[in-house]
């Protein structure tokens, strides 16, 4: 059996962290579809209430090339540490050379209005698979841009 692999990033936003955490977790499931409109069709809570355990079924449209869906499990949830990870179970990556795909984020308060964001990408990839280290975190930071843009310019 290989060794779990793993890519780390920072980024800072612009987005207290309160306002952060909140749409990363408990809004999950109703701000996706918002930051990602042209990607994510619909996002389904299948099990849980959001939270450690929650399992969530992330629906994309039919033209987004060669994934349909994604099933994820939240794996880590603190919110004294603001930290969040989700597996995904079935679908998405697991279907383009990995067998193992989990990404972790911890969020620290810089000042009033701004939050540090600590990514971390574990991963396996197939045998047959080669894998150019940093491509897993290019998703996540379109998603974080996304939700950063988002929240400044969402009506409060």
């Amino acid at each position: 059996m290989q060794k779990m692999k793993e890519d780390t990033a920072q980024v800072k936003v612009a987005v207290p962290i309160r306002d952060l955490w909140k749409a990363m977790s408990s809004d999950i499931r109703h701000i996706t579809t918002k930051i990602l409109p042209d990607i994510v069709e619909e996002v389904e809570l299948l099990e849980g209430d959001g939270g450690l355990g929650s399992i969530l079924v992330f629906k994309f449209f039919p033209h987004v090339p060669k994934v349909s869906f994604q099933r994820e499990k939240i794996v880590e949830f603190d919110e004294s540490l603001h930290q969040i990870a989700l597996e995904i179970l079935e679908g998405g990556h697991l279907d383009h050379g990995f067998s193992s795909y989990t990404t972790g984020f911890k969020l620290t308060a810089v000042g009033e209005a701004e939050t540090l964001i600590d990514v971390k990408v574990l991963y396996e990839t197939k045998p047959e698979y080669t894998h150019i280290p940093g491509d897993t975190i290019k998703a996540t930071f379109l998603y974080i841009k996304n939700l950063e843009n988002y929240l400044l310019n969402a009506p409060s």
